[in-house]
C-alpha cells in the first residue's frame, strides 16, 4: 500500500465597467469527470446528460442593450458509442444535442440543436495484471477531431447575436490528446488523467481559446452479489482556458483557471451501467467580467457487450 500511497502523491503533484451581453462567453469547458470508464474495458452505447447553471455578476451586470443578463442554463445531452477493433484500439464517436438558456431582465433567450460531433481514438499502452504484488495497471493515449456541425450565428428577439460561447456549435474544428492512467489494488485503485484541447479559426475571425486540464480520483469498488459492481469516486480537476482571439487580437473578458472537487458512482449491473456525477467549484478565476459556473451535474445510462 505504501506505494500506492507514494505515487497518488506524485500524480497530485502533476496537476497543480458595464459591456454588451454578446461579447461574454458562458462556457468554460463542459468536460465533466469520468466519461471514459477506464474500469470497464468493454463495447458500450448510451445517453448522457448534463446540467449546468452560471450566474453573471450583480456588482458590474452584463447587459444585452438595455436588458441586464442574470443567467445562463446549460443542458447538455449525447449519444455515445464506444467499440474495440481489436484489444488495443478502443474507438468513440459522442453525438451532443443542447439547450440554452439565457435569462435576462427584459427577455428570454433560448437556443437548440446538435453540436460539434466528436470523433476520438484510444491505444492501450500498457496493460499488466501483477498476481504477485496484485496491482494492475492500464495507460491509455490518444486523442480526436471536433466538426464544425453545431450552428455558431443564432441571435435573440432583436436579432442580436449570441456569444460564441453560448451558441450550440464553434464554427471551427478542434483537436485534442489525452493520457489516462489507472493503477489498481485489489478493490481499490487511482486514475489521473491530462489533456489538451485547441480550435481553429472559424469564419467569423475568431478562435476558442486552447483548454488544459488535469485530474485525479480514488475509486473503490463495492461487489453486491455476483452480477452488481459499484464504483466509488472522489478527486479534484483543474482546468485552464486560454483567452479567445477575435481578428487577431486576444479578447480581456475571456480565459480562467478553476479547480473542481468531484465526486461519481458508477453502477454496473450486468449488461448495464449507470453513472451519476457532480463537480463543485473549489477554485475560480476568471478573467473580465464573465459569469461564474456553479455546480456542474450529470447522468449517464449505458448497454454493455
Amino acid at each position: 500500500m505504501k506505494k500506492l500511497f507514494y505515487l497518488s502523491l506524485f500524480f497530485i503533484g502533476l496537476f497543480y465597467g458595464q459591456i454588451k451581453s454578446c461579447d461574454i462567453c458562458g462556457c468554460s469547458s463542459g468536460s465533466m469527470s469520468g466519461g471514459l470508464f477506464p474500469q470497464i474495458q468493454n463495447n458500450m452505447g448510451g445517453l448522457r446528460y448534463s446540467h449546468l447553471i452560471y450566474k453573471h455578476p450583480t456588482l458590474n451586470p452584463n447587459f444585452n442593450g438595455n436588458s441586464r443578463v442574470i443567467q445562463d442554463t446549460y443542458n447538455d445531452a449525447e449519444g455515445f458509442f464506444r467499440w474495440f477493433p481489436s484489444k488495443r484500439w478502443q474507438m468513440w464517436i459522442n453525438v451532443p444535442y443542447s439547450t440554452r438558456i439565457r435569462e435576462e431582465s427584459l427577455r428570454t433567450t433560448e437556443l437548440k440543436g446538435i453540436g460539434d460531433i466528436r470523433f476520438s481514438a484510444f491505444y492501450t499502452v500498457l496493460r499488466r495484471d501483477s498476481s504477485k504484488f496484485r496491482f494492475r495497471h492500464l495507460l491509455l493515449a490518444g486523442g480526436g477531431v471536433s466538426l464544425p456541425t453545431g450552428k455558431y450565428q443564432q441571435r435573440d428577439e432583436n436579432l442580436t447575436i449570441m456569444p460564441v460561447g453560448f451558441q450550440i456549435g464553434t464554427g471551427s474544428w478542434s483537436g485534442n490528446a489525452r493520457f489516462i492512467y489507472m493503477l489498481r489494488f485489489k478493490k481499490s485503485g487511482i486514475i489521473s488523467q491530462a489533456g489538451y484541447k485547441i480550435y481553429s479559426e472559424n469564419e467569423r475571425q475568431f478562435q476558442k481559446g486552447s483548454m488544459t486540464d488535469a485530474q485525479i480520483n480514488y475509486f473503490r469498488n463495492i461487489k453486491i452479489g455476483n452480477k452488481l459492481s459499484i464504483f466509488l469516486h472522489a478527486g479534484y480537476k483543474f482546468e485552464q482556458l486560454q483567452q479567445d482571439i477575435e481578428y487577431q487580437v486576444r479578447k480581456s473578458d475571456s480565459g480562467s483557471s478553476s479547480g473542481w472537487v468531484n465526486f461519481s458512482a458508477d453502477i454496473v449491473a450486468g449488461h448495464f451501467l449507470l453513472n451519476i456525477g457532480s463537480d463543485l467549484p473549489a477554485y475560480q478565476d476568471f478573467k473580465g467580467n464573465q459569469p461564474l459556473p456553479s455546480v456542474r451535474n450529470s447522468l449517464s445510462i449505458a448497454y454493455l457487450w
